[in-house]
């Protein structure tokens, strides 16, 4: 085994660390929908995801896991709350997350069921979010 096949299992042992301890989190989360800590917990991890998969060129996990990360750092600003269906949101786009790494890691073509699905979704929560709140 040579250098590069070294680290690429550390890499992908990392990652498949990441994804069972934040899996949990997730749950957690949907118990306790606005636990900052909780949800700094997940950003983190998701942003760990994604510089090391663009890192090592999984650039299918590394773009779908940026925006997972822009929407996550929304709910991580003090005043942001949670909502039921933006918690069940993160739990659909961390199974994306998992499939996406399974994908990468087995060198398969094209990308998970849902993957476009739940990616628009996460980009018109963003836009939902940087749009001006008017009042009634």
């Amino acid at each position: 085994m040579d250098k590069h096949d070294r680290v690429m299992g550390i890499f992908l042992d990392e990652c498949k660390e990441i994804l069972s301890e934040t899996a949990p989190k997730l749950l957690d989360l949907e118990e306790n929908p606005n636990d900052k800590e909780v949800v700094n917990d997940i950003f983190r991890a998701i942003h760990t995801l994604k510089g090391n998969a663009n890192s090592f060129g999984f650039t299918k996990l590394g773009d779908f896991v940026h925006y997972f990360e822009d929407l996550l750092s929304v709910y991580r600003k003090e005043d942001a709350f949670l909502q039921e269906s933006e918690s069940d949101l993160f739990i659909r786009a961390f199974d994306i997350v998992e499939n996406v790494f399974a994908f990468e890691e087995q060198d398969l073509e094209g990308y998970p069921q849902n993957y476009d699905l739940i990616l628009n979704e996460i980009k018109e929560a963003l836009q939902l979010e940087a749009s001006p709140q008017t009042s009634n």
